[in-house]
Order: structure tokens, then sequence, then C-alpha cells
């Protein structure tokens, strides 16, 4: 009698539990009793995580959606799940908590920083004690137009001599492409007596329409006589375009052709006939010719001492030949061998080795066999299996259905004349596959077993049809996509360029990865010391209790054995697995081409090129079939797109979920063809420069079937630019064109050339249209021009602080722009803004022009941010807008930040290139994460590493001068901050500001103590080495002051502290308006034009740090004639020189903004410039975030600003005066030369070497940093090879025609370097490039150079069109 037990699992936890069965025997009166572990995992459901493409570069926006289903594939809706987005360094970038998903599904984006970790990053999903990771890459990337297929054997016989190599190349729209390929072969070999050598070998083949093919010999060309694993790499040049693409592949090379291939049963029955064939088969599928001479040997084996009929002997060993096939029969009796052994030798082919076992118990017995009668079972469809036994005796069998650790049937079938039938109709829950066990028990009480597997992994429950209009497309024609699937579906779509995958795949769900997840339900283990093993133990466990194991059931026993009576046995077959959505044991569930325009239609302009598209989600409410009831469950939705106007093939992609029916996939993705086959192509510059001339060309392709004669023009501007000479490259001049015909040849590309010489400055419009009798096309794409010269821009503000009606307020701010400004650059604004941040606020991606390559120059991307958001939610002014913006920015500061952390947990200017992290960047970092986390997401683990850092950097030896302070290990980046005659008092200062915050932080409260001795220890420290000091530089007066008065007024040396701070203020620079801190300037540097009409770095940060503390006193009346200087020397952006005094100087205004809010009035103000006509501009309280800006005559140079009675608020009024200008420094603090070296006409390799120029004992520059333009029409070669030690990092911007070179310091003992470039694109009467270098911290100190190329560049210097090594 067989008997289920259903019993419920709610409420358990995870883990290990033990069935008993006990059995009472009334006779005896005696218990029997049995146990059984059974392991509880609580496994709800499988997620998926899809991204709209597989491979961003810095700066994309990452779109994802996170699918979760049950074990029924139905969706399973997740609540309070967590999302994290993690860098490459698996640091928390984004954190999303308690997400709820609706309909099994959440979709959200982030956006990555444009200087952000580059690598693999992830998304996990954390939930009900899972977790499910997706990975994806952020790297530079340049889209491929054309795909490469290289076509050779994957392994190759080294006998063979040769083999070849077929390449094929073809444009991502369809067109074959024609050009050369390089193929280069590297593998290592062992050279004696010097170890491993890499070898390399380039051959280069030509690639025509039809491919093209290199034939290697592989002992001449490659050199190999062994075996070798051989890289191989290919890379294409398109002849048209110049551009290249890069495949990989490789090739195992071995000795011998073939490999013997064992054709036979893994089983034998015992002491019967066994038979087997060998065929010796090449990798290519061909076979080893008629009468080769094969070795064959066949021994038998003994292991089990229970079998006394085995002996371990020879059986065969002998020669046959092959047949016409390639192969050869043998056959044999294996007689009560364990175990045999095949071995086959040949002189064409390895040794193989084969083994085959006698049958299980499992195998075909005639006592129960199975056999499933439908060929290739389906989901939905009729299943047969058919159970035979030869035991007359049995009238039934019993059998149960287990998927996914669920008992899915348990019942019996009757046996007539033998045989029985099993059938049933699958539904989703039998998938995966569904494991059958068939069992019935002997008279002597042994239980028979036979156990088959079927796969059900064609279907899902749910289905998902994706049928185009059309499978191709005309740029910028609509498209209609029919979406079929289960009606109430949510249908997640998704479209991606194909050049994407060509470089990358896996950002969607594909069916394999569904089943394989729900495989994990399968999941069982066990081990020897089961309860259930005692007494058989695994291997001498019979095979028909085993089958029970192997589909996740156990057979559980309980013996009734007394004196006199024969055994009996009681067998319970139970699920060896339960789940946390299990209550009782579940029960089944049930295109053409297009036309060709007219003549005279006027082609469309393609303007859009975006990579991926059509995210978006469809609901599914509309029925497929209307009028038939059977279908009332099918959904049909067909909606209209216009796809991106790239040439090329996107595949469309989606994910349908039904609460009903749950999951479903297409089985097929439906490619779109966007193409014209007749177009243009037209590659610009990234700008030129006013004055040069540009030789255009203008690619058209024809892929029509037919010639066809075609009108070209380019739109005609006189006014924006000239053509010369048009004539000489066939151009007729025409009143609003210029226009050439021509006949385009089937299959074939045009190549025009047109000469533009630009003459405004800013964008043009370049427009080129095609027209034929058949088809046409137009494209425009902007030309950026831009002057001749370095840019330069001087700002004057003046602060309007009116709180009384009746007074006045006149002034004038005045710009004087040197005698070397170029003509026709100038331009001057006016801006009004009602706050003191309503400027930073308006431009935060732009405080200061200079570039965010290392780690202290990131955090302008995130402090001021910080410090505006604190200071307008203090103030009620964060609007949900504003704080999306400053959310934004944190986010992308904080990812590029990470770049540069170490793996101790420090920072530094270059992360883990420098040799070891610096102690102010680490603690400047952590007091800007500290500030931020409130806003973004931050890894708590970041901070705390990055404070254990510093504490490891404190002076602790008790009595010693240098007790609590701070040493600096790393690089010298701010040397006012970690050297000069203070030591390294100024930077003790600033570690004990960042200790002080962390101590007023409550979320820091654990580690409060550690913090307030270490803190403690810099007072003293600070407070000391001022008063035994013979002189302290203003700069660091300002900031101890500052960190000395976050000291208890109650602590008894505060009133020593405050003696600091009073001589911070006999030191102050006051005028009517203002007060303010500075140096002496340096002998000589006061003479510079620069340096008179720009703010010096030093003197705003000294000046921040003083009105810090006095707002640390609440002095307001100071406070405010600091905010007026501070405010005056802002540049257009809102910031100053370099990111130290701005972050310095926009904290400190911030919390003054903050204690003095006073109440917003409403003023009118004049302004009155030089040049043009005055007008008024009125800032009350609704507008006073707003920046008003007005553009005034270019050669305005002049402002007046003025307030009558009557009104009364705060104003910050700025003129901006922007130019450019060809002369170098007048007096440049850095030496720059510029040579040309080994260069030809397409490779420039300049040689730059760059010093320091000592002042007043002023000998070695902070970090320092070089900006180099290139000439136009030529890039940055990512090529160049960058010694590390000098350069510490390199950055291209502009589209790689400028170039950002990083360098620790400089002396005056020279730095040089080389810096490689490529021509693409061919530009005329080049204008001077030009080369600045820069202090990082003191902005004054700069230098710069002109530079050109010789007309006459040597031709002879390149070695295959690239410059030869130096």
């Amino acid at each position: 009698m067989i008997k289920d037990l259903d019993f419920k699992v709610d409420g358990f936890e995870p883990g290990t539990y033990y069935l008993t069965i006990k059995a009472f025997d009334r006779s005896m009166k005696r218990w029997y009793e049995n146990m059984q572990s059974l392991e509880y995992f609580s496994k709800q459901y499988s997620a998926f995580i899809t991204t709209d493409k597989p491979l961003y570069k810095a700066g994309d926006l990452v779109n994802f959606r996170v699918f979760s289903i049950n074990s029924e594939a139905q969706p399973f809706d997740l609540m309070g799940a967590k999302l994290t987005i993690s860098d490459p360094q698996n640091i928390k970038i984004k954190v999303f908590d308690d997400v709820n998903f609706v309909n099994g599904m959440f979709e959200e984006s982030f956006k990555l920083s444009e200087g952000t970790n580059l690598g693999t990053w992830s998304i996990k999903l954390e939930a009900m004690s899972e977790t499910y990771l997706k990975n994806f890459d952020v790297q530079e990337f340049v889209l491929p137009t054309f795909s490469i297929d290289v076509d050779h054997a994957d392994q190759v016989a080294i006998s063979d001599s040769s083999f070849p190599v077929k390449i094929t190349a073809e444009y991502t729209f369809g067109g074959a492409t024609e050009g050369s390929a390089e193929v280069i072969f590297t593998y290592s070999t062992y050279v004696s007596r010097v170890g491993y050598q890499n070898v390399e070998i380039r051959k280069t083949v030509s690639v025509s329409g039809n491919g093209g093919t290199l034939e290697v010999d592989i002992a001449n060309d490659l050199g190999i006589e062994d075996n070798k694993f051989v890289n191989v790499e290919v890379i294409f040049t398109d002849a048209v375009s110049g551009k290249t693409s890069t495949v990989t592949s490789s090739i195992n090379f071995v000795q011998f052709a073939y490999n013997a291939i064992f054709n036979g049963d893994q089983t034998f029955v015992e002491n019967s006939p066994y038979e087997f064939s060998i065929t010796l088969r090449k990798f290519d599928g061909t076979t080893a010719p008629q009468g080769t001479s094969v070795q064959v040997d066949i021994a038998s084996n003994c292991f089990n001492r229970e079998n006394e009929n085995c002996e371990v002997k020879t059986i065969i060993s002998s020669q046959y030949s092959l047949d016409s096939t390639g192969s050869v029969s043998i056959e044999f009796n294996p007689e009560f061998a364990d175990q045999v052994s095949i071995q086959t030798s040949s002189r064409l082919s390895y040794r193989s080795y084969n083994t085959i076992r006698p049958q299980t118990s499992n195998q075909p017995s005639g006592k129960l066999d199975v056999e499933v009668l439908t060929e290739n079972p389906t989901i939905g469809s009729r299943v047969k299996i058919q159970v035979t036994t030869s035991e007359d005796y049995l009238r039934r069998c019993f059998y149960k259905i287990m998927s996914k650790g669920i008992l899915i049937e348990s019942d019996s079938i009757k046996f007539r004349n033998n045989k029985a039938m099993l059938k049933f109709t699958p539904n989703f829950s039998y998938a995966p596959y569904s494991d059958i066990i068939f069992f019935f028990y002997e008279h002597d009480g042994f239980i028979t077993t036979r156990t088959v597997r079927i796969d059900f992994t064609d279907k899902l429950p749910n289905y998902l049809n994706l049928e185009l209009s059309s499978s191709n497309v005309e740029p910028g024609n609509e498209v209609s996509l029919k979406i079929q699937s289960a009606r109430r579906s949510t249908v997640s779509l998704m479209a991606i360029d194909q050049r994407v995958l060509l470089l990358q795949t896996g950002n969607d769900i594909e069916k394999n990865e569904v089943f394989n997840l729900l495989n994990a339900y399968n999941q069982r283990n066990f081990g020897f010391d089961e309860p259930w093993d005692r007494g058989w133990g695994w291997w001498g466990q019979p095979q028909d209790i085993r089958n029970f194991n192997n589909i996740n059931m156990f057979l559980l026993k309980v013996f009734l054995d007394y004196p006199g009576r024969t055994t009996t046995t009681t067998e319970f077959p139970f699920p060896y697995y339960a789940r946390a959505e299990d209550g009782a044991n579940a029960g089944g569930g049930g295109g053409g081409e297009p036309g060709p325009p007219e003549a005279s239609s006027s082609p469309r302009v393609r303007k859009n090129f975006e990579e991926a598209f059509l995210w978006q989600n469809v609901e599914i409410n509309r029925r497929q079939n209307p009028r038939n009831r059977r279908q009332r469950n099918r959904g049909e939705e067909i909606i209209k797109f216009t796809p991106p106007d790239t040439i090329t093939k996107f595949i469309i992609s989606g994910v349908s979920m039904n609460s009903k029916f749950g999951l479903g996939l297409p089985d097929v993705k439906p490619e779109l063809t966007v193409f014209l086959p007749f177009f243009i192509q037209l590659n610009l510059p990234h700008h030129i420069k006013r004055g040069e001339i540009l030789e255009q060309d203008i690619l058209i392709f024809n892929y029509l079937t037919n010639d066809q004669d075609v009108v070209v023009s380019v739109s005609r501007n006189d006014d924006l630019f000239e053509v010369e000479e048009p004539s000489i490259e066939g151009w007729n001049s025409e009143a609003d064109k210029y226009s050439q015909v021509f006949t385009s040849t089937s299959g074939n590309i045009k190549v025009l050339r047109i000469v533009i010489k630009p003459k405004i400055i800013g964008f043009i419009d370049i427009s080129v249209t095609a027209i034929g009798s058949l088809a046409g096309d137009s494209v425009v794409k902007p030309l950026k021009v831009i002057p001749e010269g370095i840019p330069k821009s001087i700002t004057h503000s003046v602060l309007i602080l009116k709180e009384n009606s009746d007074t006045t307020f006149y002034q004038s701010l005045t710009c004087v722009l040197p005698p070397t400004a170029v003509d026709d650059t100038t331009s001057a604004t006016a801006t009004v803004v009602g706050d003191l941040l309503g400027d930073v606020l308006d431009n935060l991606d732009g405080l200061i022009q200079m570039s965010y390559g290392c780690g202290e120059q990131n955090l302008l991307n995130l402090v001021p941010t910080i410090v505006t958001t604190v200071y307008l939610e203090s103030t009620g002014q964060l609007s949900d807008e504003l704080r999306g913006k400053s959310i934004s920015f944190m986010e992308n500061g904080y990812q590029r930040q990470l770049t540069f952390q170490r793996t101790d947990g420090s920072f530094s200017a270059f992360g883990n290139s420098d040799n070891v992290g610096s102690t102010w960047l680490t603690a400047y970092t952590v007091k800007s994460f500290r500030q931020a986390k409130p806003y973004i997401t931050i890894d708590p683990d970041v901070i705390t590493r990055g404070l254990n850092f510093i504490l490891s950097k404190q002076d602790t030896e008790v009595g010693s001068e240098e007790e609590g302070s701070f040493r600096e290990d790393g690089n010298v980046i701010h040397k006012d901050m970690q050297g000069g005659s203070s030591g390294k008092l100024a930077m003790t200062a600033y570690i004990s500001i960042v200790l002080s915050e962390f101590l007023n932080d409550p979320e820091y409260a654990n580690e409060h103590a550690a913090y307030l001795v270490a803190r403690d220890k810099t007072f003293a420290y600070i407070y000391n080495q001022i008063i035994s000091a013979e002189s302290v530089e203003t700069y660091t007066l300002a900031i101890s002051s500052y960190a000395l008065l976050f000291a208890d007024p109650n602590d008894p040396n505060y009133v020593n502290y405050l003696t600091v701070y009073n001589e911070l203020l006999n030191r102050k620079i006051e005028t009517a308006e203002q007060i303010y801190w500075s140096e002496p300037a340096a002998a000589n540097e006061g003479d510079a034009w620069w340096y008179n009409s720009q703010p010096r770095s030093k003197d705003i940060e000294m000046t921040g740090y003083g009105l810090s503390a006095v707002l640390q006193l609440n002095d307001l009346v100071t406070g405010v004639k600091i905010v007026d200087y501070l405010t005056s020397q802002k540049n257009s952006f809102g910031g100053y020189g370099s990111s130290q005094d701005t972050v310095v100087a926009l904290g400190a205004l911030s919390a003054f903004a903050i204690a003095f809010q006073a109440e917003a009035g409403t003023l009118s103000i004049e302004l009155n410039p030089d040049n043009g006509s005055p007008f008024n501009v009125v800032v009350n309280p609704d507008n006073l975030l707003s920046v008003q800006s007005f553009d005034l005559d270019p050669y305005a140079r002049q402002l007046d600003v003025s307030v009558g009675q009557g009104s009364t608020g705060t104003a910050i009024v700025s003129l901006t005066c922007n130019f450019y200008e060809v002369q170098a420094e007048a007096s440049p603090r850095f030496r720059i030369t510029h040579e040309l070296v080994n260069s030809c006409t397409n490779f420039l390799r300049s040689y730059i070497c760059l010093s320091y120029i000592p002042r007043d004992g002023d000998e070695v520059s902070n970090m320092a940093l070089m900006k180099m333009t290139l000439p136009s029409g030529y890039t940055y070669d990512s090529d160049t090879e960058i010694d590390p030690v000098i350069i510490r990092k390199l950055e291209q911007s502009d589209g790689g025609t400028t170039v950002n070179v990083y360098l620790d310091s400089l002396s005056e003992k020279s730095t040089c370097f080389y810096i490689d470039s490529i021509k693409t694109s061919n530009v005329g009467n080049l204008k001077d490039a030009t080369i600045e270098c820069n202090d990082y911290y003191l902005s004054t100190k700069r230098g710069q150079i002109l530079y050109n190329i010789p007309i006459d560049v040597p031709q002879n210097q390149c070695n295959g069109g690239r410059p030869n090594k130096i």
C-alpha cells in the first residue's frame, strides 16, 4: 500500500529538519521508527536584470529593468527589495532602498559620470535572502561602421603544412566594403637557457567585395613545429574611410590531424556480446583513408570484492584496418568485469581512452522497462510513456512526477498484457524538466524502480511575438510594430544598434537563462552521514533506492523484524526538498525593399543617431481576434515609432509579464535595417579656426541596382564661408549653392571634395544634398569655427546689500583688455542675481574652467553642490527641480572621486598609480563625502577606511614637539596646505576641522571617542606651534584660527585660542566697503597683465577661512565686509581661479547666507554700459535664484551700476569680458618648448619640455597641468607611449583635439615627453595651436606658447605611415 502524506511548511525557517516515521505492530505491541533529514530552503523567486545596452561610455545614461518571477514563471512582486549600483572596485555608487515591484517589474535609470571608473560595473538585487547580479561594461569605444568575419579552422594539424584564413567585411547595413587586413599571429615558445619568449608574425592581405584569403605556411610563415595555442588578431582598414576594426580569435595547432571517436554504449550486459566502433575523424569532419591501421587494446578490471567471477585480463590486443567510412567495428564478451578499458592508437591520431561498466538495475532488465513514445515532448501537447514488465503477476505500478522540487503528480497505472501507458498533458509546472519514477514492490518486500527525465524547455508560460511592418526602412520613415501576447500583459521593449552588439552582448534576457534559474529549484544536497544512509552506505545502496534520491525524493524504511516472523518493510517515498512557497504538495497547473523616391522629392535631413531606443512599456489590452472566444486571452497592440537615422541594423526585443500567464520572451527578435540604397556620408573635424581652409570630402554610396545621374549641391552662404576655387574640384557656382553632376554607378562609392574657408566664429551648417532620378539623400552637419589664439575672460562683480530704502548705491565696473586681444573675438555680458549663491547654482558644471583629471580637482564637482544644497534646504528654497539637479552633480562627483581611491582606503591625486596615499586629500574627500551622505548613496566603508588612514598618520608620541600633528607621506599637491615655512601646521589645522565636523555629526557617535582624542591633540599642537614661531604665514594663521574656534568655549584653553583669532584680525586689509587678507606679491610678478586682472587663489582661500572664523563668533558686521570682497572676486561662473579657493570661499559664503538671512526685498537696478543703451533690472523674492543675463555691445568695457531710493534687497552684479589673445604670456612662470621630431604628413610627434621659473625662493610649483591644443585636423594618437613616472595622467577632450597632461610638480630642471597626433582631416592655412601650463593652485602662475607645423614636413621620416620610434 502506498500513501502520500501531505504537510505544510508555512512559517518554517530555512535549514535542516528531521522527519521521523513510526510504525506500530499491534500483534507484538512494538513501535518501530526511522528518521530522515529534510533540507528546507526559502527560494521563492528568480530575478533577471536587463539594461538598454551592454556597453556604455562614461557620461551615458544607464536604463535598467528588473523582473522577478516565481517557480511557475509568473510575476512575483518583491517588496522592500534593495538595488545597488557598484563600480569596478565594488564600491557602492547608488542604492535604491525599499523597492516595491509592480507586476513583477521595477524600472529605473542612473547617470554615469564623465570621468567615472572604467571597467565592469554591477547592478545587484537583494531581496528575501537571495542575491542577483547583472554586469555591464563602461569603456572608451568607437562603434564599428562595418563588421569583420574571420574564417579559419579552430584546430590545425601541423602535418597539413598550410591552412587558409578568409576575411570578409561588410558595413553594418549590409553592403560589402573593401580594404586591407593585417593578420597578427602571436604565441609563446620555450627557448633553451632563455625561457618562454613571445613570437609575433604579421601578414597582410587585400580584402575585396568577395573577401580575401591568406594562405599561411605553418613551418615557414609561423615557425611552428609542435603543439601551440596561437592568438590571431585581424586589423581591417576600410579603403574609403580609413577607419579600422579589430577582431580576435585563436587556433590550436596539434601534431595529429585526426581524433579517435568512440561509438558505443557506456554500459554492457554481463557475459553478453558487446559491440562498438572506432572512427578516425578530422576536425572538419572528414574521415581517415581506408586501410589505415589502428591498434586496439581491451582489458577487464576488478574492484568489487563481492564479484567473485571477475578476472583481470587482456581481452583483445590487435591491429585493425579502417573501412571506407574511416571506421572499424569490434565485438567481444566482457564476461563479469567490473570495468572494461578500451584504448586505441594510430599514426594519424592521439591515443584514446574509454571505459565501460556493467548495467545497473536502472538499465532495461525486463522487470520494469520505460520508453517515452512521444518524440520531442512539448508543453501543452500530449505525452505518452510506455512501461513494460516481465513479471506476469504484476497488475500495477506506481509513479511520481517531480519538477522544481514539487511533487506534480502521484498515482498508479495498470498493466495489461505486461504493458501500461502513462498519458499526461504538461503545463509550465513541468518545466524546465520533469523526473518521473516508476516503481513496484516485489514479493520479498524489495522495491524495483525506473526513472526517466523529460525536458520541457521549448516554451515559457506566456508568449511574445514581435512583428515589424517592414524589416527595411529609410531614415525618418515610421514603422509599425505588432506586439502579440496574453491580454493584460505588460511588454517592456528595447531596441539596440547592432554595432553595439558586435562589441559586446548580454544586456537582454535569453530563454536558456530563464530555464537555468528555474533549475535552481531542483537543487539537492546530501552527504554520506544522512540518517537514511544507515545500514546501506552510499556505494552499497541499491540503485533502485538511489533512483529516488536522484530525483529529490527519499525512501524511508521502517523494519519490523522480531523472532518467528518474516521481515516486512514499509517504504514511504517523499520529496527531498521543500520550499517556502509550498503548502501541501502542489498539483499541476495548467518587409520589403523601399521604393525609389520621385526625382523631384526633397531628401530628408538625417540628425538622430542614437545607439538604443524604444525603451518603453506597452500594455496589451486589445483582443487579437475579437470574434474568436476561444482566443479571448490572446492580445495584440500595434505601436508606431520612427527609428534613429543611423544607417545600420537595429535588434528589437522585449519581455512580457502577465499576472496569470507569466513570463514571455520572443522566439525571434526582429531586425530592422535602417538603410538608404543611396546616401551621403559627411565626416567633419571637431573644429577649425577662422581663416583656415577645410578640404572636405563628401562620400556618396550607391547600393541601388542601377546607375543614376546625380546632382550634388552644397548650400551657399557667402556671409558664413567661401569656397576656394570651386571649379578646380568640378563645382558650378550658383546664386544659392555649389553644384556638381555625375553618374553614380551601382555598387560604388563616389568621393567629391569641396574646399571651404569660414568667415565667422561659431557654428556653420554644411548642407549637402544629392538628388538622382531614382533616389536621393540630404545631410546637414555643423562645423565649429573657433578664433585663433588663447581664450581669456575677465570678470568684475559688486555686491549690493541695501537694507535702508532711503539710501542710494552707485559703483562702476571696468574691464581692461590687453593690446594683444584678437579683433572681433570680444564679447561682454552683464549678469544680475539676487542670492549670494545664485550664480553658483546656475553653473554647477563649470565653476572654474580647468580639467577634472586628478582626485582633488574632481571634488569641485561635488563640494559646491553640497554647499548650495545645504544652503537652499536651510533657507527653504530647495525645489524638487534644484534637488534633482544637485543630486545628479553629486552622484557625478562621487563616481569620479572613487577613481582616485587606493586599495588601502586612502585617496591620492592619481589613485593607485601614486606610490602612497595623500593624508590631506583623504581628509578632504571624507569631509566631502560626509556632507553628501544625506543626499546620495555613499558607501560607509569608504569613509571609515579613509578616516582610519588619516588617524594612522597622526604623531601620538607623548611629550614630542610633533605630538598631535599629521604627516603627509604622499606627493605635495597643494604646497601651502602641506608645507611652506609653517611645516605641518596648516594641514594639521585642516584635519582638525574635518574631525570637528565628524564630532558634530550624530551618525558617527560610535567613533566619537577616537576622533575626540585625535582632535584635541591637534588643538594643543596648533596653539603651541603658533605661539612659539617667530612668524606665521597669514594663510596658516587663517586656517588655524578657524580650526581652534571649534573648541568648547568652556575649555580653559579657549581664551588662548582667541588670541590666535585676534592676531588674524590684526592682519586684515580693510577698505570702506571690504575686508580681506593677502600675502605680498612676488617680485616681477605684479607687472604681469594677467596677474593684475584676476584675484590670487591664495588670497581668496585665506579670506574664505577668515570669514569662516568670523562666523564661528557670529560677527556678522565684519562678515558683511568680507562677503563684499569675496563676491567682487568671482568669475563669470560664480567660482574662482582654482578648486580650493572656490570650495573654501563658497562654503564660507553659504554659512554667512544661512546666518544672515535678511528679508528679501525688491531692488530696481539701473545698468548703464559705456557702449549701448542703459536698462533696468528688477530683483524680487520671485527671482532671487535666477541669474538674469544680458548681452552687451561687444565693445562695452565699463558698466555703471546704480540703485535709487525706495528699494531694498540683495544682489550681485557682474561684468564679464571674453576675448582671445594671440601673444604668449608676457611674464611667464613656466618655460615651454615644442619641437616636431620624426614626423610626416599624416603623423606628428611633438617633443615638449616644461620647467618652472623660480622667483624669490619659490623653487618648485604645485601640481602642474599642461593643456595642449592640436593643430586643426589632427587628433591625439592613443598609441602614444606614456611614461607614468613623468605624466601622472593624460586626458583627451574636444574630440581628441585637446590633450591635458598632469604632472606632480615642476622645477627649474626640464621635464620632457612626447605627444603623438594623427591627421584626420585635411586643413590648410593652419593657424597657431597653443600649449599652456598652469600651477594648479595659483592660477596666476602660468606659461603659454603658440606653435605651428612647418609647411615642408619631411616625408621620409615615417616608417609604414607612422613615426619611427625614438
